[in-house]
């Protein structure tokens, strides 16, 4: 099973569309919850589960996530080049252009 995290946010966006102000972003606390409860399902069943990234930009939030599934098996990190993310970055916030703003709130990120 593949825990997606763009999925995860979506699902979370969706709890809140009755809210009289649905957050702008989806909190990455929520989203870590909503993934520990998928993860819960799995457990139960013995599935096994890849992440495909993981929530946050916080090593926090990736060592919450280790807290509670434990070491895992394995590690792959798959990479690609930077224009190419660039350019996916720019496709999730819906930008037609890399600014000088996007540069300084993604340093660090690609």
């Amino acid at each position: 099973h593949v825990i997606d995290v763009n999925q995860a946010i979506e699902e979370c966006k969706k709890k809140h569309e009755g809210d009289e102000e649905p957050p702008e972003t989806i909190p990455t606390e929520e989203v870590l919850e909503h993934i520990i409860n998928t993860i819960e399902s799995l457990k139960q069943t013995k599935s096994k589960f890849v992440f495909d990234t993981v929530p946050g930009t916080d090593p926090a939030h990736f060592d919450a996530l280790l807290d509670y599934v434990g070491t895992p098996d394995y590690v792959l990190n798959i990479d690609c080049d930077l224009g190419v993310r660039k350019m996916r970055y720019l496709a999730k916030i819906e930008a037609e252009e890399w600014t000088d703003d996007i540069e300084e709130q993604t340093k660090g990120l690609c």
